[in-house]
């Protein structure tokens, strides 16, 4: 299922619908790298199949066109698994992912990121439903109830290091409410299923208003460096160099915007040397999840 494109830009978007059809029907599949003409672009579950597909799925046909390789997408049935196939180095020749996994798969399966989304960086919110008349994190109950896509999750992480620093701590007088995807999330705090949630930023940005409304933001957390895109080491160099400067040129092209526009980002830049150092606590973390001994 290649994500072949078309020269013909009039067939671009009936391709697209069958392309979309075909990864819907494999998004979950592991397959091994592909290493005789395709690139596989893994994604990392933080929202639904459905979702996923309708942002990444023009970043991968512009890539196609571009590179003249056939870009797929492939996800994962979880975080969990995501992870572990990377780390196994078998599955994903150039993933999206959160710095704090970056980190790990930089550390331990030789990935290197090519570019990052430009912005101030990664932020997570704790949010909570306008009619609980909850202000902030001080107006919680003595047993809060916190709804989140996992601890593998940078998000997660990011919010649950906010939680901890003001007295609130899963396990102790908090409880994990988990979720299969962002959206899921906020709507817990809707239904009432969860007393507050961990969002992202951007994600909360795209929700409609109608829903958006009817949310409180009780803390943001602090900033981390924005989401890298990262090639495994089988890559081979000419192809690392095309999709660099295929990703730094996304704003150029009416193509390349509409790719930016789906995914939700202004456009990508060149990753500072060093940037993600910063989140090894985190890599740590997700270390200690999966059960790997530290290098």
């Amino acid at each position: 299922m290649s994500f072949v494109v078309t020269v013909a830009q009039g067939l671009l978007r009936r391709w697209a619908r069958l392309a979309a059809i075909g990864i819907l029907a494999s998004f979950f599949q592991s397959s091994a790298q592909a290493d005789d003409g395709e690139i596989v672009l893994g994604l990392i579950p933080a929202l639904s199949p459905e979702v996923m597909v309708r942002r990444y799925q023009p970043l991968a046909l512009h890539l196609s066109d571009e590179i003249g390789i056939p870009v797929r997408l492939e996800g994962a049935p979880d975080y969990e698994a995501f992870m572990n196939r990377v780390l196994e180095g078998s599955s994903y020749d150039m993933i999206i992912t959160g710095g704090d996994f970056y980190r790990l798969a930089e550390r331990r399966a030789g990935f290197h990121a090519i570019a990052r989304v430009d912005g101030p960086g990664a932020q997570a919110l704790i949010i909570a439903a306008k009619d609980d008349k909850f202000t902030s994190l001080d107006d919680l109950p003595q047993e809060v109830r916190i709804a989140s896509v996992g601890e593998f999750s940078l998000m997660h992480r990011l919010g649950n290091r906010t939680l901890r620093e003001n007295g609130i701590v899963i396990g102790e007088n908090a409880s994990l409410v988990p979720t299969p995807s962002l959206n899921s999330a906020m709507l817990s705090v809707l239904s009432n299923q969860a007393d507050i949630a961990i969002i992202a930023a951007p994600f909360f940005k795209r929700v409609e208003s109608s829903i958006r409304d009817r949310i409180a933001i009780l803390e943001r957390s602090v900033l981390a460096p924005h989401h890298p895109v990262s090639l495994s080491p089988d890559v081979p160099e000419d192809i690392a160099i095309r999709l660099t400067e295929v990703l730094l040129a996304l704003q150029d092209t009416p193509e390349g915007q509409s790719a930016l526009e789906a995914m939700s980002f202004p456009g990508f830049v060149v990753p500072e040397p060093g940037l993600y150092d910063v989140l090894d606590w985190a890599a740590d973390d997700i270390e200690s999840l999966l059960g790997l001994e530290s290098n």
